[in-house]
């Protein structure tokens, strides 16, 4: 994005709006709200302050059926230890919403970014059937995909097919 589209998103005015000493991390957290909105295709995404830490972080939902998540992002340069985490987790929070884990987006120096999902204290595994019903959903997903390709293209000839057959029926007609 160039500097003056960048400068005049409303994004990033909001952004500069919290007026955080550390700019660079404004600067990551606008790009991670855009991968998350325009790439990866989260809904009702918003920007926070966290007057305590002074860090620009990010809500919204993965997708619709899905709960708030709160997002940090952060440069790949932070060094973080176990009691920085946990503050992390203990502090970023938004009003009304309790959640037991925030997100980190780990931005590195190509703009390439990794998320981690961090939660306070250990959670426990789905139970078996769920594990085995969401391996069945995403090993079913991609046939549904490959079936409705493989019949979009067999309806996409008959098509060509039949307006040939047409186009030569109607020459023949003619002469």
């Amino acid at each position: 994005m160039s500097a003056v589209q960048l400068k005049d998103h409303p994004v990033w005015k909001d952004i500069q709006e919290y007026n955080t000493p550390d700019k660079i991390q404004a600067q990551i957290a606008f790009m991670v709200y855009m991968e998350l909105c325009e790439d990866k295709g989260w809904w009702n995404m918003k920007t926070h302050l966290c007057q305590e830490l002074s860090v620009v972080f990010l809500s919204g939902h993965a997708s619709r059926n899905k709960p708030r998540e709160i997002i940090i992002p952060m440069s790949a340069d932070t060094v973080l230890n176990p009691a920085q985490i946990q503050t992390y987790i203990l502090t970023v929070k938004i009003p009304d919403h309790h959640t037991n884990s925030v997100i980190l987006a780990i931005c590195g120096e190509d703009s390439g970014t990794v998320y981690y999902k961090l939660t306070d204290g250990l959670v426990p595994p789905d139970p078996p059937d769920l594990t085995d019903w969401k391996k069945y959903r995403r090993e079913e997903i991609p046939d549904l995909k490959r079936h409705h390709v493989s019949d979009q293209t067999a309806m996409y000839i008959n098509r060509k097919q039949a307006k040939t057959s047409n186009a030569e029926t109607n020459e023949e007609n003619n002469t």
